[in-house]
């Protein structure tokens, strides 16, 4: 989703210098547009189809092979809803 500032060869940063990790609560439409428009695309989706993943996938410039970052318990507790969101990752590494 940072495809400006890929191409310029900043790996966290927007063309307008401002990490879009950091923008997903409340994005601006002018500033993080890229943000902005994927929230807004979910939010459609979202109204037809109940969402299974929401995957945030990133790359690292040091680390080799491919990891995933998750949340640390899920939205609603307990143990079923903490064993969900691991489940992915958990394919993903066998």
């Amino acid at each position: 989703m940072n495809p400006d500032g890929n191409v310029c060869g900043n790996y966290r940063s927007s063309l307008a210098g401002v990490d879009l990790n950091r923008q997903w609560v409340l994005p601006n439409k002018d500033i993080h547009p890229i943000v902005y428009k994927a929230k807004e695309l979910m939010a459609n989706f979202s109204k037809e189809r109940n969402f299974l993943v929401f995957c945030d996938l990133h790359c690292h410039s040091k680390k080799m092979n491919s990891f995933i970052y998750g949340c640390n318990t899920a939205a609603n507790g307990g143990f079923t809803s903490w064993t969900k969101t691991r489940l992915l990752p958990r394919i993903l590494a066998k």
